[in-house]
């Protein structure tokens, strides 16, 4: 069978590490962006506050499936409010007792309402 597929692969000139280099060289745009999008997802996920074992599921999520896992992401990221630590000067979470980047606790402003305000019945 001069023109199988079989033998087709062996009478080509070019080796098996030429093949393999031509085909990552063909590859390596789409794993840059997907390493790209990667750095992009566990770097917010660490300025919002997710956990580690998080991060390191959306890092491989965003490494397997690229684009879709990225917006799966933003779609589905915590909407947080973020407050100025005293100790390190970076955004924090308000819902946590301590500062996720520094591990500073914080004081919670006692919040008194004031003396005139009207009470219903």
């Amino acid at each position: 069978m001069p023109n199988s597929l079989v033998a087709q692969q062996l009478d080509r000139e070019t080796g098996f590490v030429r093949q393999l280099l031509a085909a990552v060289l063909f590859l390596l745009p789409a794993l840059m962006f997907a390493g790209f999008l990667s750095w992009r997802v566990v770097r917010d996920a660490r300025a919002v506050g997710l956990a580690r074992m998080t991060r390191c599921g959306w890092l491989l999520g965003a490494l397997a499936f690229g684009l879709p896992a990225y917006i799966t992401y933003r779609l589905t990221r915590p909407n947080v409010a973020l407050a100025l630590c005293q100790a390190c000067g970076r955004g924090r979470r308000v819902d946590r007792d301590v500062c996720h980047h520094c591990g500073r606790g914080w004081e919670r402003p006692v919040l008194h309402p004031p003396a005139w305000r009207v009470v219903s019945p």
